[in-house]
Formats: C-alpha cells, structure tokens, sequence
C-alpha cells in the first residue's frame, strides 16, 4: 500500500467507511490477481454485490480510490512475477553450474574409455579442449575425407589412442585416413 493509496483511502469518510475502504482494497486486489469478485461480496466486512454495483463503484472518491489500488495491485503483481522468474533463472544456473563442473570428469572419462567408438571419443576430446581453452577455435576432424567407400564404414573404436590424439591435433595417424578440414 502507497502513501498515495492511503490518502485517498483516508479521504473516503462518513456512513460506512470503513466498510467503503475495505470493499474497494478487497475487489481492487481480487480483480488484479483475476479471482472471482463474488465471494468477496460475501465478506462481513464488505457491502453487497448490489450495493457496489449500484451505488459506491459510482462514487468518484471510491472510483478513484478502487482505479489507485487496482493498478498497484497490479504493479505488485507484475513485480512478483518478475522476481520469481529471476529465482528460477538463478535456480537454474546454478543447477547447470552443478553439472557443468562436472562435465571435464565426464568428458574426459569418455575419451579415455576403450569401451566407448572412437568417434564418441573424439567428440569428447575436441569438447575437453574446447572447455580448457574457450576462446580458440575448436578443431573440426570432421568431415572424413572418403576416397573409397571403406574409408566411410571406418571403425574408430579400433584407432588407438595415439591415432587419435592425431586426429584431435589436426594431422592424420598412421593409416588413418581423416584429415582436418576445419580451422
């Protein structure tokens, strides 16, 4: 509630002010947050659906005073949201950061795993570099130069480690036959 709310609030004075001003704030704060306007008429502390309809939404101090709290429960509302969806904005980050610690582990125990394809294992590779030194360029070992068609149905499982630190490093291994064709 502002100060301004508060003074026109204040201003609404004589028979029935009190219920006057909590059946504006009431409604006013209803109507924001898009809730049915119906059981607030229900309240002790709040006039009647008729009597609203009829007679104290067309006073000009209530109209003024119910238009001021509307919008500012409208503002309040906007304000929450924005700042519950900065809270998960946050939540989430920090989850990833969670998992991206962790990711040079799994990457690297990729790479390292016989039991993975070598093409799996040199996807991880090239990402391990990447993460250690982001601002150079990530070396591309793909495409595979095909000069036949075995060359295609390559097994990288089989590549051994040394054939493929070549492969990350840019050059071809022994009988390898890939070549890098990226930056």
């Amino acid at each position: 509630m502002t100060d301004d709310i508060r003074i026109l609030l204040a201003r609404i004075v004589g028979r029935h002010a009190a219920k006057k001003r909590s059946t504006v704030i009431k409604l006013a704060f209803a109507k924001a947050n898009q809730q049915p306007l119906a059981p607030i008429f229900s309240q002790e502390d709040v006039c009647t659906e008729r009597v609203w309809y009829q007679k104290w939404q067309h006073d000009p101090l209530l109209a003024e005073a119910f238009e001021a709290c509307y919008q500012r429960a409208m503002e309040w509302a906007d304000e929450e949201t924005a700042a519950l969806e900065a809270h998960y904005r946050r939540d989430r980050r920090k989850s990833v950061a969670r998992y991206a610690a962790q990711a040079p582990a799994a990457l690297a125990a990729v790479m390292a795993s016989e039991g993975q394809r070598g093409n799996d294992r040199i996807r991880a590779a090239i990402e391990l570099i990447g993460l250690a030194e982001p601002d150079s360029p990530r070396p591309v070992a793909f495409p595979v130069e095909v000069s036949n068609l075995d060359d295609v149905a390559m097994d990288y499982s089989s590549l051994t480690d040394e054939q493929l630190r070549a492969i990350i490093a840019g050059r071809s291994g022994e009988g390898v036959g890939v070549a890098n064709t990226g930056a």
